[in-house]
């Protein structure tokens, strides 16, 4: 599990509305994981989006929607 406080988010953290910089969260998370396999191509969609889920995955449902809208 990467460090959410990072990206902004902590336990107590109850955000109202998605992140403005979401995307910007997204593409560091996804950086990092590209990072931990030595940038080795054709994992670039696969790292988005499982950064993508990770983040979410710790935001409130009704936020999870707005983001999806985006």
């Amino acid at each position: 599990m990467f460090d959410l406080i990072r990206f902004g988010f902590g336990w107590e953290d109850k955000p109202s509305e998605c992140p403005a910089n979401l995307d910007s969260m997204i593409a560091e998370a996804a950086f990092y994981k590209a990072e931990k396999r030595n940038f080795s191509p054709g994992y670039e969609l696969h790292d988005w989006l499982e950064a993508k889920a990770e983040l979410l995955k710790h935001t409130p449902s009704h936020i999870q929607s707005k983001s999806m809208s985006q």
